[in-house]
């Protein structure tokens, strides 16, 4: 019987609150545009030094699309390396 109390009492202090301000309609607008539209890439899009095409997923790109290439079959095996060498053939498509 007291959480009964308990739970009227905080009833009756949200009934005494007024009603929040009203929103401009600019806010409105502004949220509703953006409501379920993709919200795009954090990262930046790189040229492939192969194709000049603008990648965000550069390395993906390389390593399925230009496999074929003779740079990237020479592309050793290790973590290290392999980072390495992917690293230059993104800072060469930024540089051409």
């Amino acid at each position: 019987m007291t959480d009964m109390r308990r739970l009227g009492h905080v009833f009756t202090h949200f009934r005494d609150v007024d009603e929040p301000a009203e929103i401009p309609d600019a806010v409105h607008e502004d949220a509703s545009a953006s409501v379920g539209m993709p919200r795009g890439s954090d990262h930046p899009s790189r040229p492939c030094p192969f194709c000049g095409k603008f990648k965000v997923r550069l390395t993906r790109h390389i390593r399925a699309v230009r496999k074929n290439e003779q740079q990237v079959q020479q592309i050793k095996k290790g973590v290290k390396k392999q980072r390495a060498a992917l690293k230059l053939f993104k800072r060469r498509g930024i540089m051409d």
